[in-house]
């Protein structure tokens, strides 16, 4: 979109805003009732997605109906041609992402105060059966007054039909994962169905980067990522023990032990209170204006912890990472340069002298005519890497057998690399053989624990 191009009745006003995987957004004027909004248009790579833009709408009017003064409201879906857009709300208090950006880390008291309006408007939603599945500073914005809205619920499903496989997915979107790596919940690496839970695990995620100024779980690829939420999380930077509580809860790995979202609230703000500091921010500090929290229901009570094993957890999600990282993965090979014909001889010059005359007599030698050998490509074998690239690629296509294979072919190789024993027992663990799969994990873990 251009600025000054119209869209429907509405004018768009800026370069964008806003965007990611899913879509853009653009700052709007309303030509009719001659007010700001802001559009989200659906990335052009999904407009042609039959099933993408028919969720996109579905979703649109589940948002609708979620009339709330800490949630984004969106007004209208609108289309032209194949293009199509939310019309929302325009929020022109930037994000919690930017106030990261510019601010640095937040006061505990300021953190409470935009938690507050941030769990408000989260818990009304889960009333409403309606599971965000991406909180994270991104999609917490501010209107001009400084309170806190939610943004994009719902839309974050929609982010399982990734952009780079529109036009050649070979899984079903219900397939993929939900969400942003850094904030995604354990069970969502293992595709379960998100819950109230996969809400909290995302905001105590989301709290921690207001407390510190940095993200809890980073890493540089998918696999590094869910290793770190496999370890489980560092909270040695939270120096308030009754804050470092609360987060540790509500970031357990089982998500029948995990904090709901309102347990999350009271349990930071007792930590606070019992720090002997004011539980409100002050007026230099409040950007945000502090929301009552929402009332406990009877069916939203900490379950009990379950006895799940952790360990069982960390090989299913492992298998899971495995395939986001595959697609990146290609089989290398090394081609060496054909072989150069030999050059021919150069034409011999000979002088000979006469024994009865002292003129020089001169012969030229021709030597015989060479034909260059045929081009030779020399494909040089395999490598142990060059197979485990093989499998990587076998087990994103879901071909395990073959993935399998050439895993066995890498550990031949180099039996001492912990990578080729993990791949190959994740593929038996989507094979269900589950006995082998555990004796290649647990041969990973022996070469290196730390994996």
């Amino acid at each position: 979109m251009i600025m000054g191009n119209i869209f429907d009745k509405y004018v768009i006003e800026t370069p964008p805003i806003g965007e990611g995987a899913f879509g853009v957004v653009y700052r709007a004027a309303d030509t009719k009732l001659k007010v700001g909004r802001a559009l989200k248009f659906l990335h052009p790579a999904l407009s042609h997605d039959a099933n993408a833009v028919s969720n996109f709408v579905r979703e649109a009017q589940q948002v609708a109906k979620l009339t709330h003064a800490n949630i984004i409201t969106v007004y209208d879906v609108v289309q032209d041609e194949s293009r199509y857009a939310i019309v929302m709300n325009l929020a022109t208090g930037g994000s919690l992402a930017q106030r990261l950006a510019n601010d640095g880390p937040m006061t505990p008291q300021y953190t409470l105060a935009i938690l507050r309006q941030v769990v408000a408007g989260l818990s009304y939603a889960h009333k409403q059966e309606v599971i965000h599945c991406d909180i994270k500073p991104q999609n917490i914005l501010f209107d001009g007054e400084g309170n806190a809205l939610l943004s994009d619920f719902g839309l974050a499903k929609l982010q399982s039909a990734q952009i780079s496989n529109s036009a050649n997915n070979n899984r079903s979107s219900s397939q993929q994962m939900r969400g942003t790596y850094a904030y995604i919940a354990p069970e969502m690496w293992d595709e379960s169905p998100p819950s109230k839970q996969t809400d909290s695990y995302a905001l105590a995620c989301t709290v921690y980067e207001m407390l510190i100024g940095r993200v809890l779980f980073q890493g540089s690829t998918p696999m590094a990522i869910l290793r770190q939420h496999a370890k489980g999380a560092d909270l040695s930077a939270i120096q308030n023990d009754g804050i470092r509580a609360a987060l540790t809860k509500a970031l357990a790995p089982d998500p029948s032990s995990r904090s709901l979202p309102h347990q999350l609230l009271d349990e930071f703000e007792q930590a606070i209170q019992a720090s002997g500091k004011p539980t409100t921010s002050s007026t230099t500090e409040t950007a945000a204006t502090a929301a009552t929290a929402p009332p406990k229901d009877d069916d939203e009570k900490k379950p009990k912890p379950s006895e799940g094993n952790r360990l069982a957890w960390v090989k299913r999600a492992i298998g899971v990472a495995v395939v986001c990282i595959g697609s990146i993965w290609g089989i290398s090979r090394l081609m060496p340069s054909p072989i150069s014909p030999p050059t021919p001889s150069p034409r011999l010059t000979i002088t000979v002298v006469a024994t009865n005359t002292r003129v020089p007599a001169t012969l030229t030698a021709v030597p015989p005519t060479f034909t260059p050998a045929p081009t030779v490509t020399v494909m040089p074998p395999k490598s142990a890497t060059d197979w485990y690239k093989s499998g990587d690629d076998f087990f994103f296509k879901r071909d395990y057998d073959r993935a399998m294979a050439d895993y066995s072919k890498a550990i031949e190789l180099n039996p001492n690399n912990p990578d080729y024993w993990k791949s190959r027992g994740v593929s038996y663990w989507w094979k269900k053989d589950y006995d082998r799969a555990i004796a290649d994990l647990s041969k990973a873990i022996e070469l290196n624990p730390n994996n």
